[in-house]
């Protein structure tokens, strides 16, 4: 048996390593989110494009306005807040501030989550458990404005999964609601919780007569669902995320389900993902008996969230944060009473001493794979810069050539960032802000069909052609394939991410006479980057191009 002493010995011993604890655990976090602004190529850029008009016009634009193909097609801004705010962090603080954004961010919700469920469940468990779903969180660490979804989710599981919480903070629910609806499309999960807790509520209230709590309930679920409206769409923008699907003609890879990547890629795809969920499932059989109907429900609706598209995934690892820790609690609790406190102890130290160079040794390793360009990733650690399509956006600007543009539906964001409104984009990463038949019927086919490309050359007049060689759809690899040997259409330009073709006339003649690249005549240097040389490759491969000066 342990003397008081030696309990007052352990008990600061062990306050002090969870201190150490939360500190390493922060620089695990720091390394797994600092990261250069890989987002940029993809939405980022037109989010901060979206938020310089937002503010400039002081008003929410309602239609597409960076595409000359379907300029005045409607369309629903639901993250304009994300975007504005966005843009004043670039403006006062510049670019990389994003990066900084994101670090606060992420390690808000995550350590409010980590501090919550210690209170509960004790830190020994709450470490375990949220390292293990830090990991499923940093599945999407980029800059986007899903990361306000994230933070409003925490404080919603935070405020719902205690009771007299929930008694002394329910109004700040119909709050957090309001900025919610107008920064990003997982608003409804707030209602959609609160609706759960809500019929959670009634079943109690039928058991012991507990009106109180039932009233607060409905009147947090009425204010947040009233908060909804107070959007610029009003009732299209609140009821948006149920009809976003209705016309979206382009299939994105974050919106497939990890069946359909498990297809695609032949190979089972996340099995992290599922090894969570597997373990998250046990511990509800096991506490069965303590759950009530909010916890079920949720992890039922959030599992199916998980399962339905890969970038809900996350969602999912913040809803498992808190209730599987209770649940953890209750099985460590039953566990405890068959060993003696001396082998609890030694467990515990055992614990420690394991967890504690764990997290040092993957924050090493984090930011050494990421600093040296030792995994084939875009990511690097810290406040570095990404380069993506700037140099190529640099090339059309710099020298001045005119357009229409055709552009791949993967860098139109960028370009609207770097070229707008100089050009306009024939598309960009918004399927809902193009007619679906549009994709369907002229986007796709037009690069797959010779035909097809030549009909739609003479409907728009594009003057050149601007396309990240990193689109592995295959429409995409036969497009480039068979431009590349169009003597109608010459390459000026070509770098690990972008390639620019201009199109054969007298305009574009002193350009093309100055730039014109064959296999021959091009050299190019990676500077010891793995992935820009993988990217390189690929390029080259699909120009049947082989006598080329490339060197790692």
């Amino acid at each position: 048996m342990l003397t008081n002493n030696q309990h007052k010995f352990y008990a600061n011993f062990f306050r002090w390593l969870n201190w150490l604890c939360l500190l390493l655990l922060w620089f695990f976090v720091f390394s797994l989110f600092c990261h250069n602004l890989v987002s940029f190529n993809q939405d980022l850029g037109r989010h901060l494009k979206a938020g310089e008009i937002i503010i400039q016009q002081q008003k929410v634009f309602k239609n597409n306005l960076f595409s000359f193909s379907y300029p005045q097609f409607p369309f629903i801004n639901h993250h304009w807040l994300a975007e504005v705010i966005f843009f004043l962090f670039v403006q006062y603080f510049g670019l990389k501030s994003l990066i900084a954004l994101s670090v606060i961010l992420f390690s808000l919700l995550f350590f409010s989550l980590l501090w919550f469920s210690a209170k509960k469940s004790g830190w020994l468990i709450s470490f375990s458990w949220g390292f293990l779903l830090l990991l499923l969180l940093n599945q999407r660490s980029d800059v986007r404005p899903e990361i306000f979804s994230y933070l409003f989710l925490s404080l919603y599981f935070i405020i719902l999964n205690k009771t007299s919480i929930f008694r002394k903070y329910w109004f700040i629910l119909p709050l957090i609601q309001l900025f919610w609806v107008n920064t990003h499309i997982y608003f409804f999960l707030g209602p959609t919780l609160l609706f759960l807790y809500l019929i959670n509520n009634f079943i109690h209230k039928l058991k012991v007569k507990n009106h109180k709590q039932f009233l607060l309930a409905c009147l947090a679920f009425s204010l947040s669902v009233l908060a909804c409206l107070l959007n610029p769409n009003f009732i299209n923008g609140a009821l948006y995320p149920l009809l976003v699907f209705k016309n979206y003609g382009y299939r994105i890879v974050e919106n497939q389900s990890i069946f359909f990547m498990t297809h695609y890629y032949s190979q089972l795809y996340n099995p992290y993902f599922l090894l969570i969920f597997f373990a998250s499932l046990i511990t509800f059989f096991i506490t069965l008996n303590n759950q009530s109907f909010y916890t079920i429900s949720s992890f039922l609706f959030f599992s199916f969230l998980g399962f339905q598209a890969i970038r809900n995934i996350p969602l999912f690892a913040l809803s498992v944060f808190v209730s599987v820790n209770q649940n953890l609690l209750l099985i460590k609790e039953k566990i405890k009473q068959k060993f003696s406190p001396e082998l609890l102890l030694n467990f515990k130290l055992l614990f420690y001493f394991i967890f504690i160079p764990l997290i040092l040794f993957l924050t090493y390793q984090n930011m050494i794979n990421q600093t040296y360009q030792k995994r084939l990733s875009d990511k690097r650690f810290g406040f570095a810069d990404f380069k993506g399509i700037k140099e190529g956006a640099k090339f059309i600007l710099d020298n001045k050539i005119t357009g229409p543009m055709f552009n791949n539906f993967d860098i139109g964001s960028a370009l609207i960032y770097y070229l707008y409104p100089q050009y306009q984009v024939f598309v960009d990463g918004r399927p809902e802000a193009y007619p679906a038949a549009f994709f369907n019927e002229t986007y796709i086919p037009m690069q797959e069909s010779e035909k097809e490309w030549q009909e739609i050359v003479e409907q728009y007049n594009f003057n050149f052609i601007f396309f990240s060689h990193t689109d592995i759809t295959p429409w995409a690899i036969n497009f480039l394939t068979r431009v590349g040997k169009d003597k109608n259409w010459q390459l000026v330009f070509l770098d690990d991410y972008a390639v620019v073709f201009l199109k054969q006339n007298k305009v574009n003649q002193a350009l093309i006479n100055k730039y014109a690249l064959n296999e021959n005549s091009f050299t190019y240097s990676c500077h010891k980057q793995i992935d820009c040389y993988a990217r390189i490759l690929n390029i080259l491969n699909i120009l049947n191009w082989s006598k080329t000066g490339l060197q790692l």
